[in-house]
């Protein structure tokens, strides 16, 4: 596959991430909105959500600039954009970000844009360290 054409199929699947995450938050809405930010941290709209909100905005920006050298990062990079752009739609659309999967070892909902984010950062962690061990190896 040529450049272009990696690039094109990489947006196609964040687009289809973040449809998946609106259509499951349609579907499985149960009235929980999340007004703060991750897991329910700061609820109330501080000064600190909207540095955190802008950060995150700027790691997007980041992302998207930055083309990842391994199919893994590159994979963990479209899931953290995929789940990142689905909540800021929420949060723009609804003032806070629609949860609902409740998951058994958890005590606050989140939605799939949450674990995509999660395991996402995750995973951009994980190629960073690996590269920055093979470049002190050599």
């Amino acid at each position: 596959m040529n450049k272009r054409s990696n690039y094109i199929s990489s947006w196609m699947r964040v687009i289809f991430l973040l449809l998946i995450d609106q259509l499951s938050k349609h579907y499985f809405f149960s009235n929980n909105l999340n007004t703060g930010i991750s897991f329910g941290w700061l609820i109330n709209f501080s000064l600190v959500f909207w540095l955190v909100i802008t950060a995150f905005v700027f790691i997007l920006i980041w992302l998207i600039k930055t083309p990842s050298k391994t199919t893994y990062g590159q994979w963990a990079r479209e899931l953290f954009i995929a789940g990142a752009v689905s909540n800021l739609i929420d949060r723009f659309l609804f003032a806070g970000v629609r949860d609902w999967l409740q998951l058994p070892f958890w005590s606050v909902s989140n939605n799939l844009a949450d674990i995509w984010i999660s395991l996402g950062v995750l995973g951009i962690i994980a190629e960073e360290s690996f590269s920055a061990r093979k470049h002190q190896t050599k």
